[in-house]
């Protein structure tokens, strides 16, 4: 991928570095076939539309290069672009910097430089990076035998690959607009897919699958996640002679249906023989308690009383036989 990225970034730059060195292309005599050669940008001029009309020109400007010279020339007045395969394109916007064309073009003295383009055929289109479901020269979809949500552990799944061939819609739109595409299967291609999850130590991979894709365009894998996880990932590169780096991605969440509860306080039973002392016995032995204090209390100041009293009152309260 960073290789890619690199080469995007080279390419902008060609115009401005390498392509100044180039020569700029003799207008032809008459008519001019040139194959090979790489677009640098498409542009709209800002001509009048009487003046496009009068010099038969579409209203374009094409910019491509080849390992000679470096060309600058409008497109005629009903041009015939296409694709490699005859599927028309609608106008010079369907261009993609770094497509790899032939063009024809003719001498015409009513533009400047007095020659034009009259026929474009795109014999190679420049993608972009990977992401998604586009893949190199692949459209990788996805999905699961019954569509099942949420995933959850401990129960097998099937996944179904149903991979097209680039161009697609989907993938190139950039290319295309809103032209339609014809879809196209891959057949018999060979795919490593490979499945990680996160962990405190790092991203683990748990298995790894090399499958090729039925003569449908078409491949299956199966899988039993064991532990619940947001953090499962699926990977996906080309086989054969592949990119390094180039690789599309999908995340998986897989959750327990059925958690363990989280433990609750459990109340420590009293050991055997004990008591638990709640509000009415406490009030019971303080009652209790009081009353013997009193008692005390009472008996304590009799004995005092008597200490202090005479032989006449002593006999007095002496019973009697």
């Amino acid at each position: 991928m960073l290789r890619r990225i690199i080469a995007i970034i080279m390419l902008a730059c060609l115009p401005v570095a390498a392509l100044a060195a180039l020569s700029p292309a003799p207008v032809p005599p008459g008519t001019v076939n040139i194959p090979g050669v790489l677009l640098d940008q498409s542009t709209k001029t800002t001509a009048t539309a009487t003046v496009n009309k009068k010099q038969g020109l579409l209203g374009y400007v094409l910019t491509f290069h080849d390992d000679k010279y470096q060309y600058a020339w409008p497109v005629c007045e009903n041009p015939n672009l296409v694709e490699v395969d005859g599927r028309r394109i609608t106008d010079p916007t369907g261009f993609v910097v770094g497509d790899t064309l032939v063009v024809s073009a003719r001498a015409n003295p009513a533009s400047n430089p007095a020659v034009c383009i009259d026929r474009v055929v795109r014999q190679t289109i420049s993608r972009g990076s990977s992401g998604g479901e586009c893949l190199q020269n692949f459209q990788v979809r996805h999905e699961i035998v019954g569509s099942p949500s949420p995933l959850v552990v401990k129960t097998e799944y099937t996944y179904l690959l149903t991979v097209y061939a680039r161009p697609t819609l989907d993938c190139d739109a950039k290319a295309y607009g809103t032209s339609p595409i014809t879809t196209v299967i891959a057949p018999n291609r060979p795919f490593t897919i490979s499945l990680t999850r996160d962990t405190p130590s790092g991203t683990k991979e748990l298995t790894r699958w090399s499958l090729s894709t039925d003569p449908a365009g078409k491949a299956s894998l199966t899988y039993t996640f064991a532990v619940p996880s947001t953090t499962y990932k699926f990977q996906v590169t080309p086989g054969g002679n592949a990119t390094p780096g180039d690789v599309i991605s999908w995340d998986v969440k897989v959750v327990d249906p059925n958690p363990s509860p989280s433990p609750t306080p459990i109340a420590v039973a009293a050991p055997s023989g004990s008591f638990r002392l709640t509000a009415g016995p406490f009030v019971a032995i303080l009652i209790l308690i009081l009353l013997v204090a009193g008692g005390l209390e009472a008996r304590y100041w009799l004995m005092k009383k008597r200490e202090h009293e005479s032989p006449e009152q002593e006999y007095r309260r002496t019973p009697r036989l």
